[in-house]
């Protein structure tokens, strides 16, 4: 893994957040799609503070930079509570896209974990998917230990079946876009538990409808559990299909062998994202 030399790792300085929201959205807009975070929002989260820790503005080592011929190629935000908490975690990590990617990544946490044992911390939790093959190798390189405990459970609830189908759409008509369903149009709807919605491609674009239709091309029934795991990308709809937790009703579906192709599809606006955390597993 060969790294390019002169590059500097350095702590935020304010104006960074541009550069950092733009790494942001490369890494991870693909999946989420259109997102409320711009740099004046990231400065306001980060110079208040939140979950119990310093804001950038008291702690701004707390934000590991890494830069290359003047470019952002990647950042590391730490949490560490108070200047004598022994304890810290590796927050957030954000690479470029570059043939050394692995080799960046390397070298932010190293930093980071070279800044934490100065301030006296003998504990250094990276949370991450065990899915992930390369975060789970890069932390045995690194000597991290897996802890065998009882994983961290993040809970989640669809307050509004509309509200969320609304929020989504955008998201879902790019990754129609980008797929073999870009000329797609037809209607979905979704029943959950006792809640109704429906979405509506046609065009290029994906809306929310103001009332289920008569006839959807294709009827999606499932849980509140399955679909917040579905929209956060911690399970395929396959799976779900397989396990029972989701059945399908491809009524007008005008594709071959109605049931697979749902499956497909499904798998489109619900796409598998291994950077979410299915069972936290701490490192």
């Amino acid at each position: 893994m060969r790294v390019a030399k002169k590059f500097t790792i350095r702590s935020y300085l304010p104006g960074d957040e541009r550069d950092l929201v733009r790494l942001f959205h490369e890494t991870y807009g693909s999946f989420t799609g259109p997102t409320k975070v711009t740099p004046a929002r990231w400065r306001e989260m980060h110079e208040r503070g939140w979950w119990n820790r310093p804001s950038v503005v008291e702690d701004p080592e707390s934000v590991r930079i890494l830069v290359r011929r003047g470019q952002v190629l990647g950042y590391l935000v730490f949490h560490q509570r108070t200047p004598k908490d022994g304890h810290a975690y590796l927050q957030e990590l954000c690479i470029a896209d570059a043939p050394d990617c692995e080799g960046l990544a390397r070298l932010l946490i190293e930093d980071a974990v070279r800044v934490l044992r100065g301030r006296g911390v003998d504990t250094i939790t990276w949370m991450q998917s065990p899915t992930d093959p390369f975060a789970t190798g890069l932390a045995d390189d690194l000597g991290f230990l897996k802890l065998l405990r009882e994983p961290t459970v993040f809970m989640a609830r669809v307050v509004s079946l509309d509200a969320l189908l609304g929020e989504l759409a955008p998201a879902f008509a790019r990754r129609l876009k980008a797929s073999e369903f870009t000329n797609w149009s037809g209607t979905i709807l979704f029943e959950v538990d006792d809640e109704q919605a429906a979405l509506k491609a046609a065009r290029g674009a994906v809306t929310l409808l103001a009332k289920p239709p008569a006839r959807p091309t294709l009827t999606v029934r499932t849980d509140q559990g399955t679909l917040c795991r579905l929209a956060l990308g911690a399970l395929r709809a396959e799976e779900a299909y397989q396990q029972d937790w989701l059945s399908l009703r491809p009524i007008r579906l005008t594709l071959a062998d109605g049931t697979r192709r749902a499956l497909e599809l499904l798998d489109v606006v619900f796409p598998e994202n291994r950077w979410t955390l299915p069972r936290a597993h701490s490192w």
